[in-house]
């Protein structure tokens, strides 16, 4: 957001897709702090409008996205791949056969709580739940709390190894920082590919702050 395509079309494009039923998941990458003030209050006006006509506004900062790279060596723009794993796993959740199914009615459930929500995508070892965690709380959103989240739509993909008690201990270690009366959904979805590794994704609604 800042320029001329996406904060002017996307507030529009949103409004239309909800007006012909379509939930509508909006991933919107805010500009460098560095970057002139005027393209920042542009961004800022345009995110307003994207989060009042989208379902879900997952705001990616680019300033962190460009920090992570650098703590890692790698190449800032590479950061798109995390938005790439994010999409390409909540469509495979819905879509595809899984062992636990998850369809559109639990997404609209999850969203019916209210409030703001967002995404989040962790990978890794299926051995290593606070690693799968430190991934998740490490992405590169723009000041979002996911604590006291009141609906949590979890869904694990992984090989064929992944066990009930695996899947167990993932989905309580993501869902133990929400109320207590928090609506959970589980999925889950077995991957010849995924053997050994899990991949997690999360749409966290009825957070009291998005800042």
């Amino acid at each position: 957001l800042g320029g001329g395509a996406g904060s002017g079309a996307a507030t529009e494009l949103a409004r239309q897709a909800r007006r012909a039923g379509a939930i509508v998941i909006a991933v919107a990458s805010l500009p460098f702090e560095t970057e002139q003030p005027h393209r920042t209050m542009i961004a800022n006006q345009a995110l307003a409008g994207l989060e009042a006509n989208a379902d879900v506004t997952v705001r990616v900062s680019l300033e962190r996205l460009a920090h992570r790279a650098r703590d890692r060596g790698e190449d800032w723009a590479m950061g798109s791949e995390w938005i790439e794993d994010l999409v390409d796993g909540l469509v495979h959740s819905l879509l595809h056969m899984s062992l636990m199914n998850l369809d559109l009615m639990d997404l609209r459930a999850i969203l019916a709580n209210g409030g703001a929500a967002t995404l989040l995508v962790g990978s890794g070892s299926s051995d290593d739940v606070e690693g799968l965690i430190r991934q998740a709380a490490g992405a590169p959103l723009s000041d979002v709390d996911v604590s006291g989240a009141t609906g949590c739509y979890i869904h694990l993909e992984g090989g064929p190894d992944l066990s009930i008690a695996q899947m167990g201990a993932i989905s309580e270690a993501f869902t133990r920082t929400l109320s207590q009366d928090a609506k959970v959904i589980l999925g889950a979805r077995v991957s010849e590919a995924m053997y050994g590794r899990v991949r997690v994704i999360l749409l966290l609604s009825g957070l009291s702050a998005v800042a």
